[in-house]
C-alpha cells in the first residue's frame, strides 16, 4: 500500500502545479472560438517550470472537453498507473463576439478549484504561462524566478472516450473527484446521525479503527481493534464509489458507506451499525474524519498512541474505582 500514497500524492501534487496560480498575474494567448471548434479531446504537449517537468515525471495527460461542462481526463506518470476520471469544465464567452469564447475553466479534484486556460481556437491549442516570483515586494527585490507554462493540443474532435480508448486502451472511468477522497480515514466515536451538522457523538465500543482507500486499485484496508476482546484486526476488501449530489456512496466490502465532502477543506465516512442504548439496538453510525494519504509506518504509529491512550484511560479508571471501593 505504499505506492498508493505515492500515487495519491503523485496525481493531486502534479495536477495541483500544473494548474495552480500563485502569481499576481496570469498570459495567456487568446483566439477565441465557436464552441464546436473547442469542443474535443486535447493532449498536454508541454509543462514547464524551471525544468521539462512532462518529460522529467512522465506524464501523459488527455482531457476531453464538453460545452455541456461533464468533461474526461486520462493520466499516468512514473509513480501513477493510467487512469481515467470525470472532469468539469466551464467557459467565458468573449465580450466582444457573440457565440465566442475565450477562455475554458477546468475542474479535476471536485475542489471547487478552476484551473483556467486561453482558448487558441484558430491554433487548437490550450495555454497558461503563470509567473513564479522570488524575492520581497517591500524589500525591492520581488522578480520572476520563472514561469509554469502548460500547452495542450486539441488532437481530435471527439467529445466522447473514442480517441482516449484507441490511443490509451478500454479504461472505465472513475467518478468526478473520486481521486481525491483517497487516502486514510479515522474513527473514534459513534454518531446517532450521518449528517455532519449533527453528529450526536456516542463513546465508541472500539480501541481504533483506520481505514484505508486506494481508488486506483479499488481495494481498501482496515485496522482496528474492540474494547471487549482487544484483539487486534487488519483486513483487506475491495471498494467502489459512486458520485451522489452531496458526496459519494462507497461499498466497502459488503458494507455500504456514505462519503461526504464538506468544500476543500475536509471529508468524512460514515458507515453503519447497530449498538445497545437502554436496552435497545440502536442504528448509528461509526464517523471517520480524513487524515491523509497515510503509510502503514504512520498507521502503525497512530495504533500505538490509541492504544497506549486507552491504557492509561483503563489505569485511570482502575485507580478511580479502588479509591471509591476505599
Amino acid at each position: 500500500m505504499k505506492k498508493t500514497k505515492i500515487a495519491i500524492l503523485s496525481i493531486i501534487t502534479v495536477l495541483t502545479l500544473i494548474f495552480s496560480c500563485v502569481a499576481l498575474t496570469g498570459c495567456y494567448i487568446v483566439d477565441s472560438g465557436k464552441m464546436r471548434t473547442i469542443e474535443g479531446t486535447y493532449e498536454l504537449t508541454n509543462y514547464s517550470t524551471n525544468k521539462d517537468e512532462k518529460a522529467d515525471r512522465g506524464i501523459r495527460l488527455f482531457i476531453v472537453i464538453r460545452s455541456d461542462g461533464n468533461g474526461y481526463y486520462a493520466y499516468e506518470d512514473n509513480d501513477t498507473p493510467l487512469h481515467l476520471a470525470e472532469m468539469k469544465c466551464r467557459f467565458t464567452q468573449d465580450p466582444d463576439k457573440s457565440g465566442y469564447y475565450d477562455y475554458v475553466e477546468l475542474e479535476f479534484l471536485n475542489k471547487n478549484d478552476w484551473k483556467k486556460f486561453g482558448i487558441n481556437a484558430r491554433g487548437k491549442s490550450l495555454n497558461s504561462s503563470i509567473p513564479k516570483y522570488k524575492g520581497n515586494l517591500f524589500q525591492g527585490t520581488l522578480e520572476v524566478d520563472y514561469y509554469v507554462d502548460v500547452d495542450f493540443r486539441k488532437v481530435d474532435r471527439a467529445t466522447d472516450l473514442s480517441y482516449i480508448t484507441e490511443t490509451l486502451g478500454e479504461l472505465s472511468p472513475l467518478p468526478y473527484g473520486a481521486m481525491a477522497i483517497g487516502g486514510t480515514y479515522a474513527s473514534s466515536s459513534l454518531s446517532a446521525s450521518n449528517s455532519i451538522f449533527e453528529p450526536n457523538y456516542h463513546d465508541s465500543p472500539l480501541v481504533y479503527f483506520y481505514i484505508r482507500l486506494d481508488i486506483l486499485a479499488a481495494k481498501g484496508e482496515a485496522w482496528y481493534m474492540k474494547k471487549s476482546d482487544e484483539v487486534a484486526r487488519n483486513e483487506t476488501f475491495d471498494i467502489s464509489i459512486t458520485k451522489t449530489d452531496t458526496g459519494y456512496t462507497a461499498k466497502l466490502g459488503n458494507t455500504d458507506a456514505t462519503l461526504i465532502t464538506n468544500g476543500s477543506y475536509s471529508q468524512y465516512i460514515y458507515i453503519p451499525t447497530e449498538i445497545e442504548i437502554d436496552g435497545v439496538n440502536t442504528p448509528v453510525f461509526y464517523y471517520f474524519n480524513f487524515t491523509g494519504t497515510k503509510s502503514d509506518e504512520d498507521i502503525q504509529a497512530d495504533i500505538d498512541s490509541a492504544v497506549s491512550s486507552y491504557n492509561l484511560f483503563k489505569e485511570n479508571q482502575t485507580e478511580n474505582d479502588n479509591e471509591n471501593v476505599n
